[in-house]
């Protein structure tokens, strides 16, 4: 079986023997790594480097890593602010930081794909419709420039991205 085109979760913090099996039998692109999959840098590493020796090409090792409450390395840095609070009180350079920085933490850890930034422009910001804090912006125009900021260095760290929703 090739699931060439997917990319797959994982159960837990390491790859259980039935994973492991799986996982080479059907040879996914990639996996998704979620706050369950993540305790320590060093458990992270250990994990991502596993996976990277499952596949004969480099797989995609992703994770939402946004800021805010989309921040799934809580127990290697605490999360910067999230998207909104940048495009609302943060330079462009300070953008280009928060940028940089996400991208230099998922390197050191073995991930070299991240979802994001979310590009959905807040029209309801009051709303509490699980995009609260994460988009930046209302105007296209800003939400291009200033998301567009964040990618760039990210993708400077050798992170590939991917805007969403």
């Amino acid at each position: 079986m090739n699931a060439s085109r997917l990319i797959v979760g994982l159960e837990g913090t390491e790859l259980t023997q039935e994973e492991i099996a799986l996982f080479t039998e059907i040879r996914p692109a990639g996996y998704i790594l979620f706050s369950r999959n993540l305790v320590s840098p060093i458990q992270i590493r250990d994990l991502t480097d596993s996976l990277t020796t499952l596949s004969s090409d480099i797989p995609f090792i992703s994770i939402d890593q946004e800021g805010g409450r989309v921040w799934r390395t809580k127990e290697v840095s605490a999360a910067p602010p999230d998207a909104a609070t940048f495009a609302e009180k943060a330079t462009s350079k300070q953008i280009a930081c928060f940028g940089a920085f996400t991208g230099q933490l998922l390197d050191l850890l073995g991930i070299n794909f991240n979802f994001a930034p979310v590009l959905d422009l807040d029209h309801f910001p009051e709303k509490n419709n699980g995009l609260r804090g994460r988009c930046w912006g209302n105007d296209s125009q800003d939400v291009i420039n200033k998301a567009g900021v964040f990618n760039r260095w990210m993708r400077k760290q050798r992170i590939l991205s991917c805007g969403k929703h």
